[in-house]
């Protein structure tokens, strides 16, 4: 049997050495301050508008995506149509 061909006998593997390049300090993180339930029925209502205006902007794209898919289906516009 060779040397160190045992199963049981233990293999010491070297702790890996120090990096000799120290890592820079993270930088300060930085927070907008958030308001303190400062009027919350406009914030809701402003939201409320914002969703239904992302609503109808989801439904336009949604409605041309339908169209540019059947327009490549034809074959797109021939060179003399617009």
């Amino acid at each position: 049997m060779a040397y160190g061909s045992c199963p049981h006998q233990k293999k010491t593997v070297p702790p890996p050495a120090p990096t000799a390049i120290p890592s820079p300090p993270e930088p300060e993180m930085r927070r907008w301050r958030h308001p303190v339930d400062a009027g919350t029925a406009s914030n809701q209502a402003s939201t409320h508008y914002i969703h239904c205006a992302l609503a109808y902007q989801n439904q336009l794209l949604a409605e041309i995506k339908t169209l540019l898919e059947h327009i490549a289906l034809q074959g797109g516009p021939e060179k003399g149509e617009k």
